[in-house]
């Protein structure tokens, strides 16, 4: 594989981490205070024409968690999280983070 192509998959990979991170984010953001499961995520997923799977999303909640913008817990065996209000403060646009890409206002 040439260094082109593997540039461009690594570039593609974070940018795909990013927007994860980001529609988490702002799913969450519709039930502050509310948990929600990861499973439960991937569900609302298709709204935001994103193709990630159960894997992606839980990183992606684990990765908001280390950043203080969701509060992340196992339970029962299965990955739940809530919106802090520095995660809300993400999805309305006070607070940037080059590691969470937002969905474009429509």
């Amino acid at each position: 594989m040439s260094d082109q192509i593997a540039r461009r998959q690594s570039a593609y990979q974070e940018f795909h981490e990013r927007r994860t991170r980001g529609i988490v984010l702002l799913i969450l953001s519709a039930v502050p205070g509310e948990r929600s499961s990861a499973g439960g995520l991937r569900a609302m997923f298709g709204a935001e024409a994103s193709s990630a799977g159960l894997v992606d999303i839980e990183a992606a909640m684990r990765w908001l968690a280390a950043e203080g913008y969701v509060v992340a817990e196992d339970m029962a065996g299965e990955l739940v999280a809530a919106i802090t209000d520095r995660g809300i403060d993400v999805v309305e646009r006070r607070e940037h983070h080059q590691g969470i890409t937002l969905p474009r206002r429509k």
